[in-house]
């Protein structure tokens, strides 16, 4: 079976879908593109004694979703 992406990118019998479809395969490269960059994303820092840890596991929560979030908005984390 073919990547949706591609699937959605081939010549369609109805062209009126083709617009749309293409616009659908952007958003899923897009949202992929985002949940990759999630997915490797390496906590930043180095592991803190327990006094800190509360304060780092909250920055990379809210680093996680800036990327999440931007990705929904159809951007990319730093525009």
């Amino acid at each position: 079976m073919a990547d949706i992406v591609e699937r959605l990118r081939d010549t369609h019998p109805n062209f009126d879908e083709k617009p749309m479809c293409e616009e659908a395969a952007a958003e899923i490269e897009r949202l992929r593109a985002a949940l990759q960059e999630i997915a490797g994303h390496k906590i930043s820092g180095v592991i803190p004694d327990d006094y800190n840890v509360r304060s780092w596991m909250l920055h990379n929560y809210v680093e996680i979703r800036e990327i999440a979030r931007a990705a929904l908005e159809g951007k990319k984390k730093d525009d």
